[in-house]
């Protein structure tokens, strides 16, 4: 099902959106949208029938302080089928899911095969989350497509170590 959006991408912000890659990497400066083109990503793509998508920030509290007001603005609401809040999760009529999640609890991270994710920040997150934990259920099972894997980022502080406070 193709989602219709009230938003304007700017058009390097399309030119992203449009890209047939299976993993995308953006690093930009703020107030280049990059999680408004996160959030614009996931929707789309939560029009697929029955998929699970991620949305992962630093800390579970960045995902709800960042995201979760992004996504309850832009989703159509005649395309919620039911949003818990409590648990950052937006599930649409498709069957598909939107979950939010902070890389603070990496135990949270592990389980269910996934369509997709995003990786807000990521600069900032221990590269273990990907490698170990997220690249694996991405993978196709049973001839379906890997899931996609979108990592956004303002460029690192050079005092800061990833994956440290």
């Amino acid at each position: 099902m193709e989602i219709a959006l009230d938003i304007k991408l700017h058009p390097k912000q399309q030119e992203i959106a449009d890209s047939p890659a299976l993993n995308i990497v953006v690093k930009a400066g703020k107030r280049f949208g990059k999680s408004e083109l996160a959030v614009y990503k996931t929707i789309k793509a939560a029009g697929s029938l029955n998929k699970l998508f991620w949305y992962i920030a630093p800390y579970y509290s960045h995902a709800e302080g960042i995201a979760w007001q992004r996504f309850n603005d832009l989703i159509p609401l005649k395309l919620v089928k039911r949003i818990q809040e409590n648990k950052l999760t937006i599930e649409v009529v498709t069957g598909s899911k939107i979950v939010l999640k902070g890389a603070d609890n990496q135990g949270s991270l592990r389980g269910p095969k996934l369509d997709g994710v995003i990786f807000d920040e990521a600069a900032y997150m221990d590269e273990y989350i990907w490698n170990n934990i997220i690249r694996g259920q991405l993978a196709g099972i049973k001839g379906e497509p890997p899931g996609f894997a979108f990592f956004i980022s303002s460029p690192l502080n050079p005092l800061q170590v990833v994956g440290k406070d």
